[in-house]
């Protein structure tokens, strides 16, 4: 019974080191936190999945394994997915709050309902790429967005480009610009100076063209009438393009044609599809517009060659001014 007795106290003695021991962990633990384990939330359009991140370098991406580096300050990322890395940065963002970025956006977000209001933000990166026009001095530019972060600005120069949600910034050098793409009800997507609240550049050639000249004339009162004169009015034009009522195209792509032709002695006509579609007379104004008159009577008097030589024929319509574009 003694012995007994005895070999439980040695068990309990034992139990107790034992368990100290393993309280101690041999001296070292694992951690049990860190700055970016536990649940982060990854949006890929409007799919949310799980990053699940342990203390230990090792996690979850949807129910797939993945694992992960951190860097002594806690502030960088390496996750590697299937074998591939990628590079991220913590950073407390002031409009999503706690975020891991890689080099072009935001990668995950450690808010849910954040992660679900982006899921349901529309998808601009479609939208922006392409040919933008941007009517600058009565001549067009164009900014053309690939799907690289970079811009063709006329064919002269290459800016970079950050899209983030519906806010778009250009990067040339040191110097930056902010835009806000939308999508507009009348002038359809357009590129607008988050500082000035101006469109600055259309998706549509035609609306640029239409809102950018016309702009020009009516808010800066610009006159050519010192190098528009009568005989660059004078001869065949031909229409590329029209704008009514909230809908701008393409006469190709409307299947019809047009043409004008000013002659000398003050009248014009006109013929749609190869076809006589009435004729007027037309006096050049001083600032170098020109005002037409027909059987009806007197047509929008601001009828203008724009500087890069295109013919903005203005004619009444049921709802108002029709656009066309013309060319010599």
């Amino acid at each position: 019974m003694k012995r007994f007795m005895r070999w439980i106290a040695l068990l309990a003695m034992m139990t107790l080191i034992l368990s100290g021991l393993t309280g101690c962990g041999g001296g070292s633990s694992e951690p049990e936190s860190n700055a970016v384990s536990g649940n982060w939330y990854v949006v890929d359009g409007s799919d949310i999945s799980t990053l699940k991140l342990d203390a230990n370098g090792d996690g979850t991406l949807g129910g797939e394994p993945v694992t992960y580096t951190l860097s002594d300050d806690e502030e960088a990322v390496s996750l590697t997915i299937d074998g591939e890395s990628i590079e991220l940065k913590l950073e407390d963002d002031a409009e999503y709050g706690l975020v891991l970025k890689d080099a072009d956006s935001v990668y995950a977000y450690r808010d849910k309902e954040t992660a679900k209001e982006a899921a349901s933000a529309p998808d601009y990166s479609e939208a922006l790429l392409g040919t933008w026009y941007m009517p600058m001095d009565g001549v067009m530019q164009t900014l053309d967005f690939d799907a690289n972060g970079n811009v063709n600005y006329n064919d002269v120069a290459t800016i970079s480009y950050e899209l983030s949600g519906d806010k778009v910034t250009l990067a040339y050098g040191s110097d930056t610009l902010e835009l806000q793409i939308m999508q507009d009800t009348i002038d359809d997507w357009i590129l607008k100076d988050l500082s000035t609240g101006d469109t600055l550049a259309w998706k549509s050639e035609t609306k640029a063209t239409v809102n950018g000249m016309t702009d020009m004339w009516e808010e800066e009162g610009k006159t050519q009438s010192d190098s528009t004169k009568e005989e660059n009015y004078i001869g065949y034009w031909t229409g590329d393009s029209f704008s009514y009522d909230g809908v701008d195209m393409n006469l190709d792509e409307a299947g019809m044609t047009f043409s004008i032709e000013f002659k000398s002695d003050g009248t014009c006509i006109a013929t749609t599809n190869g076809e006589a579609d009435g004729s007027a007379t037309w006096t050049l104004n001083s600032d170098g517009s020109v005002t037409l008159k027909d059987g009806t009577g007197e047509l929008p008097d601001h009828s203008y060659i724009d500087n890069s030589g295109h013919l903005h024929l203005g004619l009444n319509a049921d709802n108002g001014t029709m656009w066309i574009i013309c060319h010599k």
